[in-house]
């Protein structure tokens, strides 16, 4: 385990380890999504599943993730950046998974490309809000874990106007210091006490 830390507080994680836990998040996420459709309701899931729709959701799923590079970005400094490439590969993804089944229904082909729409909406949802929160959560292990904790200290903001309340919000962003705020110092009398 001690490896395992060091590694992962020295290194970056491999981007191939990225892209493979983002499709086991597609897995999870297509078999959740059939479950939310049905309302949990176990008896109706067989003629739901269908194994192999997979065959055409890893490939499409795949192919939306290399184009937009969602997997590339470093996870323990996850950006919006970051977001909207996710946003952008699921969001593609969905649209390629319903215009298929869509396709499908039209030339009445009954086969494996044939996915309820619902069930493709669900999933568009879903893995987009399970890979944001997982970039996330990869931050802020990494933040809590791994960044060394440095001594707090105390800080007062010259100015309570506009300039102090944007120095407040620069400082509170910032990472690299461990601050705390502990008030704010203003001559103008009518911004005291508040």
């Amino acid at each position: 385990m001690k490896h395992f830390t060091y590694y992962f507080s020295k290194n970056y994680v491999p981007r191939w380890m990225v892209l493979l836990m983002d499709l086991s998040v597609v897995f999870f996420s297509w078999y959740t999504a059939i479950l939310l459709r049905l309302n949990f309701d176990l008896s109706g899931m067989e003629e739901m599943i269908n194994s192999m729709h997979l065959i055409i959701i890893f490939p499409v799923m795949f192919l939306c993730f290399w184009r937009s590079k969602s997997y590339s970005g470093i996870l323990r400094h996850s950006t919006s950046q970051d977001i909207l490439r996710i946003l952008l590969a699921t969001i593609c993804g969905g649209v390629v998974l319903a215009l298929t089944s869509l396709t499908a229904r039209f030339i009445n082909d009954s086969s494996f490309l044939n996915m309820p729409i619902s069930v493709i909406v669900i999933f568009a949802m879903l893995l987009s809000t399970l890979l944001i929160l997982s970039r996330l959560v990869a931050k802020m292990v990494f933040q809590y874990w791994f960044v060394p904790k440095k001594d707090v200290k105390n800080l007062m903001i010259f100015g309570a106007g506009t300039l102090g309340q944007a120095a407040l919000n620069a400082l509170l962003t910032d990472t690299s210091v461990n601050i705390k705020i502990i008030g704010f110092i203003d001559d103008n009398a009518s911004l005291h006490k508040k």
